[in-house]
């Protein structure tokens, strides 16, 4: 089997291209959650309000807003937010979520962000996960559009895409996201002449479920791919050394980091 040294992102290792990295958000979005983020939504956004960064007067435009795992605690500390995101399945999950909470100051916008032209700049700029945006590009594009903040989110440390890696392992794949706990875009933000302040979060995440249901649900996590049955042994394998009495148990230290400038 090949080792676990830091290997390509699955994306390129299967050949994607940008648009089926795009339409990959469309075939995960019915089941997509922001559970292996845990309180570091919340902390994170209540970060950025004490630091003044989101304020009552404050409009904000995200970037790759998904369901609304960032959009909706944002949503009543600020004036307004605009979620931009390329999945209109995401967008519609948003867009029923702003109905049950009541909010009227959340609109949203289908578009890729490096073809997406506002009309107005926003006060805070805020990349919520979006890949690409850490690139120089990105981040130039970024502070094109915000009048005093940019906010940029990301990962350091997900033990759940930690266990597809293996997957793919089992596969003789030798995928992962160990880009992630780099510091690549520092040293974009760095080569602008850029110095942001500088935020790390953890959470221990834990899931209990049926062995099973685990099974079906990592299976399912392989279907954008263009995978099927035939990896379920693999699946088995990885999963069954943290299986008890039929039972999948799950617990792992997820860790994300923040990065705040202003423009």
């Amino acid at each position: 089997m090949i080792g676990h040294g830091p290997g390509a992102h699955p994306f390129i290792g299967e050949g994607f291209d940008r648009k089926r990295a795009l339409h990959f958000w469309d075939d995960i979005a019915s089941w997509y959650s922001g559970a292996q983020q845990g309180s570091m939504v919340n902390e994170i956004v209540e970060h950025l309000h004490r630091t003044g960064v989101l304020r009552s007067d404050t409009t904000v435009l995200e970037l790759g807003c998904g369901p609304g795992t960032y959009t909706l605690p944002m949503a009543p500390l600020v004036r307004s937010v605009v979620g931009l995101d390329t999945s209109q399945v995401m967008l519609d999950r948003l867009s029923r979520s702003v109905r049950e909470k009541g909010f009227h100051n959340v609109t949203w916008v289908k578009a890729d962000f490096t073809e997406y032209e506002p009309e107005d700049r926003s006060s805070a700029v805020v990349s919520s996960l979006c890949p690409g945006t850490g690139s120089v590009e990105g981040l130039q594009r970024m502070e094109s559009w915000a009048e005093h903040h940019c906010v940029h989110i990301m990962w350091i440390v997900n033990g759940w895409d930690d266990l597809h890696a293996e997957i793919w392992r089992e596969m003789g794949k030798n995928y992962s996201f160990g880009d992630r706990g780099s510091d690549l875009v520092m040293r974009n933000l760095r080569s602008i002449g850029r110095e942001p302040e500088v935020t790390e979060f953890s959470v221990t995440v834990e899931r209990s479920l049926p062995w099973e249901t685990a099974v079906t649900e990592m299976v399912r996590d392989f279907r954008p791919y263009g995978k099927g049955a035939e990896i379920e042994p693999a699946v088995r394998k990885v999963l069954e050394p943290m299986t008890e009495d039929g039972e999948f148990r799950y617990r792992c230290l997820n860790r994300m980091r923040l990065l705040v400038w202003s423009v």
